[in-house]
């Protein structure tokens, strides 16, 4: 089994909407003050069917806000992009990624008690976190992110967290179904700049950590240590492509790098750039001081090899900013 909410996970769940107590439905959780309903989705992990609940938003296609449409496309660009490196199961490429983050949650941040990763994925923060954790749960809009989990064999065995179920909640960032107060740590590793409004996400991460909570960010920033003069989102994109393309080459040859390309084209007509946002460090120092938080340390990531401008910040859920908005 690869998903659970176990009884420390609903404990703490909320109507992402209203924020209001839901009720325990068969399969299913009910708002009674709203009126929404959270069901569950069926995955089959490779093992067999497991059931997912469902806490993203659901709105007619006529009720969207705008701006909405665009996030979905990135959105299924980001998946499109995701499952053609889940199919190459390389060991390899798994031990690089351990390796290159491995200094920054065991040596730089100590993440500890009820930590809410959001953006969390399959869960693989679990990989560096110890029994200080007392609670983890991954929310993700990805909602098929778990499917043939148990075809992945490499995976399972880069990351034996993974065999461990996890508490998955299909959601936003901008409506977490999650009480106030409840977690120690907020994780937010690459995804500010997916987010389709990361201001609400902040303040919805400030919500639910506790007081003196803190706020774990990595992002690729422009503008600070190791940024090149001109950085720029098209140089960014320029440089993500042709990592990308390395990538499939050495994984795959030139079969899978053909693949890829035809995966591009098809594509087209799209923003090729899966990211609804492009960071500077000074935006992202400000955002973090107007929504509450008050920055307690900063690491440069030494280790990632197409891109060096990646940050981590951690922030302590600070007193209300008296700062205006301009």
């Amino acid at each position: 089994m690869f998903v659970t909410l176990d009884a420390e996970a609903v404990a703490v769940l909320r109507c992402p909407l209203c924020k209001a107590h839901l009720q325990s439905r068969t399969d299913s959780f009910v708002c009674e003050l709203c009126a929404s309903t959270y069901g569950t989705y069926a995955i089959d992990t490779g093992s067999g069917k497991e059931s997912i609940y469902d806490f993203r938003i659901h709105r007619p296609s006529y009720c969207c806000p705008a701006g909405w449409s665009e996030w979905d496309d990135k959105q299924d660009l980001y998946e499109d992009t995701y499952r053609d490196l889940s199919n190459v199961d390389n060991y390899d490429t798994y031990a690089r990624e351990i390796s290159g983050v491995a200094t920054i949650y065991t040596e730089q941040f100590v993440i500890a008690g009820k930590v809410l990763d959001v953006g969390g994925n399959i869960g693989k923060l679990r990989h560096f976190l110890t029994d200080a954790v007392s609670l983890y749960v991954s929310v993700d809009p990805y909602l098929n992110i778990l499917s043939d989990m148990a075809l992945r064999r490499n995976l399972l065995k880069a990351y034996p967290c993974l065999h461990k179920p996890l508490n998955f909640l299909a959601g936003c960032g901008e409506s977490l179904p999650l009480a106030e107060g409840s977690f120690d740590w907020v994780h937010m590793r690459s995804v500010l700049d997916h987010f389709y409004d990361p201001w609400i996400v902040l303040k919805e991460a400030r919500r639910v950590l506790k007081p003196g909570g803190r706020l774990l960010i990595g992002l690729r920033v422009a503008g600070a240590l190791g940024s090149k003069q001109g950085d720029t989102a098209v140089q960014h994109r320029i440089a993500s492509t042709i990592y990308r393309a390395r990538t499939k080459l050495r994984q795959e040859g030139i079969p899978g790098l053909c693949k890829g390309l035809a995966a591009r084209i098809r594509s087209l007509g799209r923003e090729p750039d899966d990211h609804m946002w492009h960071w500077t460090y000074a935006n992202l120092k400000d955002v973090l001081l107007r929504v509450g938080f008050a920055v307690e340390k900063e690491y440069w990531q030494q280790s990632c090899r197409y891109d060096p401008s990646c940050i981590y910040v951690s922030a302590r859920r600070d007193t209300p900013p008296e700062i205006g908005i301009e």
